[in-house]
């Protein structure tokens, strides 16, 4: 959160505009401050001060919608001075002016916000060279979007980046006075696909790559992916599969300067899939990595009090072929049963990678030095059991029961490794985790009425 402006109450004539504003920010206000339901986990309440500088905000914010060009390639530039600046959008096909927006430090944030295409947007603010007054917020929203900054960009307070793939190029410096947070996520929502034979495809990716420059008191930079995959065949003796690129992905590379007090570098794979019929499966390819620097080329990262560089992978994988029961008595002889088929077949590394590079923690009295690559999957497969009834089978008549069968298979490897270049801090812990569960069940059963 930026910093709030002072509220100013001290004793003057108040004209009717002024009393006007002043009701709406109290209208505002209770709404931050009225009771609600209890939640699972308590809710702290926001401070009165920070109450009074989201209303400020909420008020002067100033907002480019990208949805109204959708589609089109965009450029974010700037020009004027610390005090008063222009924010200029442009088609970077034709470099046609398409809006602009006027801020003063009055003004809080810039809020850009995405459209549900797959917007790609630059940001080169370097027309102007010191401190834009007001904090950036970009929101990529629908589509897989691609927000890179290609020149240099400072701003007084915050900048916050959401979008599916985030750059800042080599010689690109991204400057805040209070945070960073550039977080490339891939959010899936719900993917369900229910039929006869169900199946889904495709891949949920995120990716952050730094190149240049970042620099403020409080930084993260993350990839993510999360969301929920659904197959369900409604035939008893049908297929139900998912496959799925789903991939996490830091990368600072060679050359690349990140500074600040607290950082914390994430790439987090946390989607959930099921599978559920005759033949099901789940197939997931990809990594949760980061990679700092390269062989020869190295990055430089300098916190204070604490420092964190996590992998993390928390998919979860769930293939069921359900019970069923076959009445025989209803087949053709011989008869034949096919067989019940539950897998999940999980691939990719969890991975953290130092090479070359100077990392830096200087400051007691935090968290320290953290370095980790983790794996917790959790995989069941299941095929139930099948529930042969019968009569009478003819005599000499034959029942092929193709059984059941159940399986999880994770591969990759699960590391975090420094190589070359030197780690300093006031605590450091380098280590690496593979917790994944896998639990199989299969049953077969017959019985005769």
């Amino acid at each position: 959160m930026s910093p709030g402006f002072t509220f100013g109450r001290s004793n003057r004539r108040r004209s009717r505009s002024a009393r006007f504003t002043d009701a709406v920010l109290s209208s505002i206000r209770r709404q931050f401050t009225a009771p609600v339901s209890p939640p699972r986990q308590q809710k702290r309440s926001a401070p009165i001060e920070h109450a009074e500088s989201m209303e400020l905000r909420l008020l002067l914010a100033a907002t480019i919608d990208l949805s109204t060009w959708a589609g089109v390639p965009f450029l974010l530039s700037a020009s004027g001075n610390g005090a008063n600046a222009t924010f200029t959008l442009t088609n970077r096909t034709n470099s046609s002016v398409l809006t602009t927006a006027s801020v003063t430090a009055a003004t809080g944030t810039l809020i850009v916000s995405g459209s549900t295409s797959a917007d790609d947007l630059w940001i080169d603010t370097s027309g102007v060279t010191v401190n834009l007054p007001v904090s950036l917020s970009v929101n990529g929203l629908g589509g897989t979007d691609s927000v890179v900054f290609k020149g240099t960009s400072k701003f007084d307070a915050t900048v916050s980046v959401i979008a599916e793939s985030i750059g800042v190029d080599a010689s690109v410096t991204v400057d805040a006075q209070t945070s960073i947070s550039l977080t490339a996520v891939s959010a899936l929502g719900t993917v369900s696909d229910t039929g006869l034979t169900a199946s889904t495809t495709g891949t949920n990716s995120a990716s952050l790559t730094v190149s240049g420059t970042v620099t403020a008191p409080t930084i993260l930079l993350s990839a993510a992916t999360s969301g929920t995959v659904n197959s369900t065949s409604t035939a008893s003796l049908l297929t139900a599969t998912n496959t799925w690129t789903d991939s996490a992905v830091v990368t600072i590379n060679g050359g690349a300067s990140i500074t600040g007090t607290n950082v914390s570098i994430l790439a987090d794979r946390a989607t959930s899939y099921s599978a559920r019929g005759r033949n099901a499966k789940n197939e997931i390819t990809g990594n949760a990595s980061i990679t700092i620097g390269q062989t020869g080329s190295g990055a430089s990262i300098t916190a204070g009090t604490s420092l964190s560089i996590l992998a993390d992978n928390r998919i979860t994988a769930t293939a069921v072929s359900p019970d069923i029961e076959v009445n025989l008595d209803t087949l053709a002889w011989p008869a034949a049963v096919e067989v019940a088929i539950a897998r999940n077949q999980i691939t990719g590394n969890t991975s953290v990678a130092i090479t070359d590079s100077t990392i830096s923690q200087t400051t007691g009295g935090g968290a320290g030095t953290t370095i980790e690559a983790r794996r917790r999957l959790e995989t069941v497969a299941e095929a139930g059991t099948d529930a042969l009834t019968y009569n009478v089978i003819p005599n000499g008549a034959s029942v092929a029961l193709a059984g059941s069968y159940a399986s999880n298979l994770l591969s990759g490897d699960v590391s975090a490794t420094v190589s070359g270049g030197s780690v300093s801090g006031t605590k450091i812990a380098v280590t690496a985790h593979d917790q994944a569960t896998a639990m199989v069940k299969s049953g077969l059963s017959a019985t005769s009425v």
